[in-house]
């Protein structure tokens, strides 16, 4: 292969490599939960709220993330908030 070819496929390979891992960012209107979606991998930042009963919200945080599907850290957990009044 003559040296243009290799620069050429090289720079496609980068380029390739970068639309895998570049995110797309979607927001979910159940209380600010953020996910960040590419090919290889997806990160979501947990705040959603799960019930309200009385006086007490229940909310799931956390982040939990993906690596080409298989789940790598889940880091989610359930937040009681007591309101008094």
């Amino acid at each position: 292969m003559t040296r243009k070819k290799k620069i050429l496929l090289w720079c496609i390979v980068v380029l390739a490599l970068l639309f895998c891992l570049a995110p797309e960012r979607r927001l979910y209107k159940d209380g600010g939960t953020v996910e960040y979606r590419a090919l290889l991998y997806r990160v979501t930042r947990w705040h959603a709220m799960v019930k309200v009963s009385g006086n007490v919200e229940t909310t799931l945080e956390g982040l939990e993330v993906r690596i080409l599907g298989v789940p790598v850290y889940d880091g989610r957990h359930l937040v009681e908030t007591r309101y008094c009044g």
